[in-house]
């Protein structure tokens, strides 16, 4: 082969891979989204929409919210540890605070068990399942008034896979309902929509809690029971079959 034709042959080689890699790099998913740690101090309800953020094994991300007001509020995400359990808490205090001409107040985000990066060997995604959550709000004194605050979840999407809803409202307590959580659910689509009726109601904050329990595994005897079972099953077949 001469100098001219290996050139060519060269050239020809070098476009077939700019080819390829072109096409590599239309192909390539985009970037995921970061994720932060939530503020110890909250935050901006406008930066939580940019970015979702999580604490211990817990991730949250916003989904929508309205009116625009809604931004000028800030949230703030925190973990209590207790003996049995953790709480999982989302906060969030409008600005200015809540009342009758606000109109109605609508945010939605998801939460979801995740693996927390400071246990080591511990997928928490794996062994933990949501149990219960629950609603609640803050008033100024004498102005707890014509206030109703619905914290609704779903477990497929929002709008699908209704698991229930936690009310507090004046005419019960600002402790909302609590709700059970059916077994294996590790993420939760949830949307609180909340008002004031009464021109003499002020509400300072509103907050959902999150509450998981352990994910129930077979003893090892029900487990090799099973495979007994099943092998039982697997010979009967074969003998027939003969």
């Amino acid at each position: 082969m001469n100098f001219k034709s290996t050139l060519s042959l060269a050239s020809c080689t070098a476009g077939a891979l700019g080819m390829i890699a072109g096409s590599l790099v239309v192909t390539t998913a985009p970037a995921q989204a970061q994720v932060a740690v939530c503020p110890s101090l909250g935050q901006l309800w406008s930066a939580f929409k940019t970015t979702p953020c999580r604490v211990g094994d817990k991730l949250f991300t916003f989904n929508s919210s309205s009116p625009a007001a809604v931004d000028n509020g800030s949230t703030l995400i925190s973990e209590t540890v207790l003996a049995n359990f953790d709480v999982h808490s989302l906060t969030y205090r409008p600005q200015p605070t809540l009342t009758q001409a606000s109109g109605t107040y609508i945010l939605e985000y998801t939460v979801e068990i995740v693996d927390d990066p400071l246990t080591i060997g511990v997928d928490e995604s794996l062994t933990k399942e949501f149990s219960r959550f629950s609603s609640g709000y803050t008033a100024t004194g004498g102005f707890d008034l014509g206030i109703l605050l619905d914290q609704t979840a779903w477990s497929s999407g929002f709008g699908t896979g209704l698991i229930g809803t936690s009310t507090a409202s004046s005419a019960t307590n600002s402790t909302g309902t609590i709700v059970q959580v059916p077994h294996g659910i590790g993420k939760l689509f949830v949307r609180d929509t909340v008002s004031v009726s009464d021109p003499n109601g002020i509400l300072n904050s509103l907050s959902n809690d999150f509450i998981q329990r352990e994910k129930s595994v077979p003893e090892p005897s029900a487990l090799l029971g099973l495979g007994l079972l099943g092998l039982g099953g697997l010979i009967s077949k074969t003998r027939r079959r003969g």
